[in-house]
């Protein structure tokens, strides 16, 4: 198991060390592009946060001991249609079940209440990526007011990481 420490110089930036390889990330919560300050009269609000980092082997090696079946319990065939087309695919793999797991913590639950298809991270390239809820988990973010979930993804081997950002919109008079 390698060790991680993370020093924030602030609350976007961190140096991420794993045993003698230093390396800077960026996380960037709340962007101005990414979370608008109005929308349709009223403002969003952050309801939760959710960061996640994966092993990138380790999500080949859950794919390579039954591929079908991995791909079908995680992945809808709407994701599915828009990640095979990516070269190299782990990476990409990895980056959008981290981008669900970082949803799973915005929204306040773990995957116990929630499955993972209801979780869709339609991510085409060039584009920002998407999150769409379905079934318990569009009812769980109903029942927390949450409107919008905003999504950022990375790859870097040996990680792959997402950062989600749950808002909730609130009307203008309060």
């Amino acid at each position: 198991m390698e060790k991680i420490e993370i020093r924030g110089t602030n609350t976007a930036t961190g140096l991420l060390r794993i045993i003698g390889r230093p390396a800077w990330i960026g996380v960037y919560l709340i962007h101005r592009r990414a979370v608008p300050a109005a929308v349709e009269g009223g403002e969003n609000m952050v309801v939760g946060v959710g960061v996640d980092l994966v092993s990138i082997e380790r999500i080949e090696r859950a794919y390579r001991r039954r591929p079908q079946r991995f791909l079908r319990r995680i992945f809808s065939s709407a994701e599915l249609s828009l990640l095979l087309l990516r070269r190299p695919l782990f990476p990409a793999m990895a980056a959008r079940f981290a981008a669900k797991e970082a949803v799973l913590k915005a929204l306040g639950c773990g995957i116990g209440p929630v499955s993972w298809i209801e979780i869709e991270i339609i991510a085409a390239r060039g584009k920002q990526p998407r999150v769409q809820l379905s079934g318990r988990a569009a009812r769980l973010a109903a029942e927390k007011g949450i409107a919008r979930v905003v999504l950022s993804m990375t790859h870097e081997p040996p990680f792959a990481g997402a950062v989600a950002v749950a808002c909730h919109q609130q009307s203008p008079d309060g």
